[in-house]
């Protein structure tokens, strides 16, 4: 029995959420915790196997309730929860079982959720003091999210060969994308900057913390959620990565929750800072609504070519920088100094050059008079000499 198998056929985005979830619900069953629930070893995935046929085959277990329980206590967006809700539903389905129409009314009716909830956009303290607090990975994909507005499904299917890096440019496949539509993405110097960092240590920062999960997982094989490197830029999954987050959400004081338990300052977050900044400045509404991945109004009648979208990142992206105010005005400010003190010098240099030529256009009358006179007295004396 392969509980896991039908899985394999679906596309990537639906595949990772539908590991993503089932697996949470199996932690949420047996009382386990993990920090990454793709599939990422083999230990795990027989573990998780384990798991999975142990509670399929315990007819003891009232499934519809289980589910209900779990949807309740989740802490999860709504909309992310009814995504995940259905790949377990599914889970079942695929593993021959179903539910009736009461239970899933049931199971409906146990968290309605209304909608996502109401946050503030974060602001670039906000994003500045997460941070300061945030390794190489989460520094990166933080900068790239608020400088892009990617959800993080999206930033997590791109491998190095969808960047355009002299354009600053992402090209998002159809296939990766919550609409199925295929568009480009920029990013800032700041954001190119940290994931060239974090490229650059990528490779190392895996290993080192394998090491670390092995010798967890020795005492308790729960502890076991190695990364496997398999080409994107972040091979990870939401899961991970909101855990991530979440630590060091914590580290740099800002983790709360509103009474519907979910954390204000998440992820998407960055999605909504990006589309307030572009709109604080100006930016128009149809370019903010294509950089995001929606449908503009009057789409039919506006079209925006890749060069026509980046002329207007370019032009409104500066909004978007988070590096710190105080230094970036520190540097302002003495650059402006220098270009105060320059112009002195200029006016300076310019007044003496008005001096200079003023004295050379005297010296060169004098020298013209002078030469004039000396004409005259030659003339005079050759005209002496002439017999009368």
């Amino acid at each position: 029995m392969k509980p896991f198998a039908y899985m394999a056929d679906k596309e990537p985005g639906r595949r990772r959420a539908c590991v993503a979830s089932t697996k949470l619900f199996l932690d949420h069953i047996y009382g386990t915790s993990r920090e990454n629930h793709g599939y990422t070893t083999q230990e795990e995935k027989d573990l998780y196997e384990k798991m999975a046929i142990e509670y399929l085959d315990d007819s003891t277990r009232d499934r519809a309730q289980d589910l209900i329980t779990w949807r309740k206590k989740s802490t999860m967006a709504a909309k992310t929860l009814k995504n995940y809700v259905s790949c377990v539903k599914e889970f079942f389905e695929e593993n021959g079982f179903e539910f009736t129409k009461q239970q899933t009314k049931k199971i409906q009716a146990a968290y309605k959720g209304g909608g996502e909830a109401p946050t503030d956009a974060p602001d670039h303290g906000q994003i500045r003091s997460y941070l300061e607090h945030a390794d190489p990975r989460m520094k990166a994909m933080a900068l790239l999210l608020s400088s892009t507005g990617m959800r993080i499904g999206e930033a997590l299917s791109i491998r190095e060969s969808s960047i355009d890096w002299d354009r600053r440019m992402i090209t998002l496949l159809a296939k990766d994308t919550k609409t199925k539509t295929g568009r480009v993405v920029f990013f800032t110097r700041e954001s190119e900057k940290e994931l060239t960092q974090w490229l650059r240590v990528k490779s190392g920062y895996i290993a080192e913390k394998n090491i670390i999960v092995k010798q967890l997982a020795k005492k308790d094989p729960k502890f076991d959620h190695s990364a496997t490197d398999d080409g994107r830029i972040f091979p990870y999954d939401p899961v991970s990565i909101n855990r991530a987050w979440n630590r060091n959400l914590k580290h740099s004081g800002q983790f709360q929750k509103n009474d519907r338990g979910i954390v204000l300052f998440h992820p998407h977050s960055l999605r909504q800072f990006f589309s307030t900044q572009l709109r604080k400045n100006s930016c128009p509404d149809s370019i903010v609504e294509i950089l995001l991945g929606h449908k503009p109004y009057l789409s039919t009648y506006i079209r925006y070519s890749p060069a026509d979208l980046q002329e207007a990142y370019e032009k409104y992206s500066p909004a978007l920088v988070i590096g710190k105010v105080d230094d970036i005005r520190k540097t302002l400010n003495g650059l402006a100094d220098k270009a105060m003190e320059t112009n002195g010098i200029i006016r300076d240099l310019e007044e003496k050059n008005a001096t200079l030529q003023a004295r050379l256009a005297q010296v060169e009358t004098a020298q013209t008079d002078e030469q004039r006179i000396l004409d005259l007295f030659k003339k005079f004396m050759s005209d002496q000499k002439k017999p009368q």
